[in-house]
């Protein structure tokens, strides 16, 4: 049985909702944005103040996770399933701390703006951001399963 599992999908595909539902229910679960990840210049690695309205900040900034810290959450939970929920930079590094990857898949790009249109708030809601979202959607789908991970459609509903 899988110990540590990702559940990874763009903004708007309901990680945030599925984190909810299982935290609800008991078990050890994480939102990465909880201050598991934070952004950082993708050459230089230095820690980047959110600016989403600068058009330029968006071409080097990313959502890097906190290996450390994650790795602290799996040791302090060495029996228990610990599910991790979240989208972020440098996926390949953090792939290998997980027993399973879900994916939480987009089937197009129409799909994606209504979902992130109808949300109350977060990620996405800045037009650079909408953007930048639109233009990773696929390649981070892509990438994420040839990494391993299995997808689900997440215009499914919830049950």
């Amino acid at each position: 049985m899988a110990k540590r599992v990702l559940v990874t999908g763009v903004a708007g595909s309901g990680k945030t909702t599925l984190y909810k539902l299982f935290k609800d229910k008991g078990f050890v679960a994480v939102d990465i944005d909880d201050g598991y990840a934070v952004w950082r210049h993708a050459e230089t690695d230095e820690i980047l103040p959110y600016n989403p309205e600068d058009e330029d900040w968006h071409a080097v900034a990313e959502w890097a996770v906190d290996t450390e810290k994650l790795q602290k959450l799996f040791d302090a939970h060495p029996s228990e399933v610990v599910l991790v929920f979240g989208s972020f930079a440098r996926m390949r590094k953090v792939v290998s701390m997980f027993d399973k990857v879900l994916l939480l898949e987009y089937p197009n790009e129409a799909t994606v703006r209504e979902r992130i249109a109808g949300r109350e708030g977060g990620y996405g809601k800045n037009a650079h951001e909408l953007v930048r979202i639109l233009s990773y959607v696929q390649p981070y789908q892509q990438k994420m399963k040839a990494l391993g991970a299995e997808a689900i459609d997440c215009t499914s509903p919830i049950k």
